[in-house]
């Protein structure tokens, strides 16, 4: 379990660099980013305080391997200092896409890169509807063993990572589906899931998401195989 095509996760890692474009004030100077993570690359115009005060908002989830804004020093030249901030924006940006793109001040800040980024949709993608976390991916759980395998593919014991619960984790892979032009029965059953919370024989459907090859659909885990009934 590895891709995710999740708008907050993208397959091509962001890779930002940045630029200072100098006004004829120091207080007009740019630092301009661009990112080529997708074919066309994007960019983002910002005076130096706006990074800072988005690191205000944002230092108590940076990590200490991201250094603190870089102050300005007595006889410290500009153009000195103002190479210190083109690194640490580039540093401090590079994290953020990476590892912060569902934080709504990173999403508002970066809106230009990270709009352009969400309308590409995975070549596959498959409407899961209303049950679909698009913030989830298969790293957010981990695997505690295999509960059964079959044709389109296999369930799993999962406990997710965040909060520690438990679940049976069913992923399918896309190809067979659609090869198979199995993907109205899929989201069918799918929606006898999600609406029998509370029957006594079916397990429910919880959240879902995807990756670029697989469908994955994160349900109750009930003990002793019942759940390798389940054909969907």
């Amino acid at each position: 379990m590895k891709d995710n095509c999740s708008p907050t996760a993208t397959v091509t890692p962001y890779n930002v660099i940045c630029n200072i474009i100098e006004g004829n004030d120091k207080k007009d100077t740019i630092f301009k980013i661009s990112t080529n993570s997708s074919k066309k690359a994007e960019t983002l115009s910002k005076q130096f305080v706006e990074y800072e005060n988005l690191y205000e908002r944002l230092k108590h989830r940076i990590p200490a391997t991201i250094d603190k804004i870089p102050k300005k020093k007595f006889l410290v030249a500009e153009n000195k200092l103002n190479e210190k901030r083109r690194g640490w924006i580039e540093a401090f940006a590079n994290y953020l896409l990476n590892h912060e793109a569902e934080n709504q001040h990173v999403q508002i800040f970066f809106a230009s890169i990270l709009t352009t980024e969400n309308n590409k949709k995975c070549e596959n993608e498959i409407d899961l509807g209303p049950t679909q976390r698009k913030g989830l991916k298969p790293s957010d759980f981990d695997i505690l063993g295999t509960i059964g395998k079959g044709s389109y593919g296999e369930v799993y014991r999962v406990k997710q990572k965040a909060t520690k619960k438990i679940y049976a984790m069913k992923v399918l892979g896309k190809e067979n589906i659609k090869m198979r032009k199995e993907e109205k029965r899929v989201m069918a059953e799918k929606n006898v899931l999600k609406t029998n919370i509370n029957h006594p024989f079916l397990v429910s459907l919880h959240f879902s998401f995807q990756s670029k090859t697989k469908l994955y659909f994160i349900l109750d885990y009930i003990n002793g195989g019942e759940f390798k009934a389940i054909r969907f």
